[in-house]
């Protein structure tokens, strides 16, 4: 069984939205506990959105923080859309309800992560509590797990469940993440990208824009 943990950037604005976090093993999560708290201390917490940005502190914390994902064996997952590119297509009302950022986003990190393991492979995927998408996650992932394609040969779907949960430790890389692809979208040469960067480290990521330059 593998786990992923989830979050969101970008979601209240009609450019890009972002949903990135990682997928791994129970091992790779365990061993990124460890070192995630090791590496903050004294610090309990991170939400890379409320840093500081204007001294050296916020990046040396995520030269830190950055690797540690890699190092424990987690693979970083991507969903990117921009809405600005079909919002024209649809009126606001559709938009909202039928092809929002976040759905849209959604689908995209989904269909990657379901593709990608391999067949025998079961996951489940954790966001954090947020009741404003907890439809469109219930319309997607629903929708997933019915699908023939992701089925194993028990007839099991690759999609085991998905839940969300309070803000925990788990959740923080996730959240870096997003707020590292969404500073990439919007100018790759922002001093907040560069601060950011270590986020994507050396490997490549899975279900970013084939555009974005993230993937490979």
């Amino acid at each position: 069984m593998l786990t992923a943990y989830l979050d969101e950037a970008g979601q209240e604005g009609r450019e890009d939205v972002i949903i990135a976090g990682y997928i791994g093993s129970d091992e790779a999560w365990d061993r990124l506990l460890i070192k995630w708290k090791a590496a903050l201390y004294p610090r309990r917490s991170v939400h890379v959105r409320t840093l500081r940005w204007n001294g050296r502190r916020a990046a040396r914390l995520m030269a830190k923080l950055g690797p540690i994902p890699d190092e424990c064996g987690l693979q970083r997952v991507i969903g990117h859309v921009r809405v600005a590119d079909y919002a024209d297509l649809f009126t606001e009302l559709q938009l909202r309800k039928l092809v929002p950022g976040y759905q849209m986003a959604l689908h995209a990190l989904i269909n990657s992560v379901l593709r990608w393991i391999p067949k025998h492979e079961q996951v489940k995927f954790y966001f954090e509590q947020q009741d404003v998408f907890a439809r469109q996650q219930h319309v997607v992932l629903t929708a997933y797990s019915q699908m023939p394609c992701f089925k194993m040969g028990s007839g099991q779907s690759q999609l085991a469940g998905w839940a969300a949960l309070p803000k925990g430790t788990y959740f923080e890389p996730a959240d870096a993440l997003a707020y590292t692809v969404l500073q990439y979208a919007r100018d790759p040469r922002s001093e907040r990208f560069k601060v950011c960067s270590p986020f994507m480290g050396n490997r490549w990521s899975l279900g970013a824009r084939p555009t974005s330059g993230l993937s490979q």
